[in-house]
């Protein structure tokens, strides 16, 4: 009698009626289930199961996959050497930030940051002195919106950001001036100005992303003035590069006024005019360095979008 070969034990299926009754007298028969059947069906179904589960006949486990920690978000610890930026404090339209009291005034928007040394740093000139229709604090930032009210019908903001820098003894803040109209075309010409006292003055003009070599003097092209004071720190203005316009200057009986001209060819309707300014304080010793690595960084750093 010829030996009948078995069927693997998830492949054998006994074939019945709906009834329960056998469908010939040879009962308990083991038969191959028909392709498209509900047996069909379970079986590749149990096969797929039987794979997925079964561990890898070759090779390595694949490694279980890592769970980001829970304190990952966590804020690393700050060190001392780390640089903290200023904290704002509002009250009505005049702000004071950090230990060495320093003053914006956003009625007199030209002023800009006033220093206990009566400088006067970052103020912005457009021909609009007065209150701001808008304005907020939020962390270092204080923004302030201002409209001309003229045929101009433009709308200009300034965003004034300490930067932390780690440099012994610097102070930087940053302006971020925009610009746009209700018009079609406009004239957005604005100026942020600094006044302050100048015994030297030296200027640079930027090669790609670097300063050159800071040379006496200056011409309307160098956008980097680095202003010497005796007895009082170094005060560095630059223009970002990639916003240079046009910088003037005047130096009278040790006072000098730094104009950053922005914006001189006009703004269309929908269109957002943007450019940042820096100012920064600074021991006089060492100064060309600190000002020419502030220099690197301010020009390599990335634009504020969300401004």
């Amino acid at each position: 009698m010829p030996r009948r070969r078995c069927q693997p034990p998830h492949q054998t299926y006994w074939r019945t009626r709906p009834s329960g009754k056998p469908p010939h007298p040879r009962v308990g028969v083991a038969t191959r289930p028909q392709v498209g059947s509900g047996a069909a069906v379970a079986d590749r179904l149990i096969v797929r199961l039987f794979l997925w589960f079964a561990p890898p006949t070759s090779g390595h486990y694949p490694p279980p996959p890592v769970s980001p920690r829970k304190d990952s978000a966590m804020p690393l610890p700050r060190s001392a050497s780390t640089p903290v930026p200023a904290t704002w404090s509002l009250a009505g339209h005049v702000a004071s930030a950090g230990e060495g009291g320093v003053r914006l005034d956003l009625d007199h928007p030209s002023a800009g940051l006033v220093t206990p040394t009566a400088d006067r740093l970052l103020g912005i000139e457009f021909g609009v002195e007065g209150p701001p229709v808008d304005h907020w604090r939020r962390g270092p930032d204080i923004t302030a919106v201002w409209e001309s009210g003229d045929e101009r019908a433009l709308r200009a903001t300034g965003l004034w950001r300490h930067l932390p820098v780690a440099g012994d003894g610097v102070t930087a803040w940053e302006l971020i001036a925009s610009a746009s109209t209700a018009r079609l075309h406009a004239d957005s010409t604005l100026a942020v100005v600094c006044d302050l006292h100048a015994d030297g003055l030296l200027s640079a003009a930027w090669e790609g992303a670097r300063p050159a070599a800071f040379i006496p003097g200056h011409d309307p092209r160098r956008g980097i003035i680095l202003v010497r004071r005796r007895g009082a720190p170094s005060v560095l203005v630059m223009i970002h590069p990639s916003d240079h316009q046009a910088v003037t200057l005047t130096h009278l009986d040790h006072r000098a006024r730094i104009d950053c001209w922005l914006f001189p060819t006009g703004v269309e309707k929908g269109v957002l005019l943007r450019s940042r300014v820096l100012a920064a304080l600074g021991p006089a010793e060492g100064d060309l360095r600190w000002s020419g690595d502030l220099a690197r960084e301010f020009a390599a750093s990335p634009p504020d979008l969300a401004t």
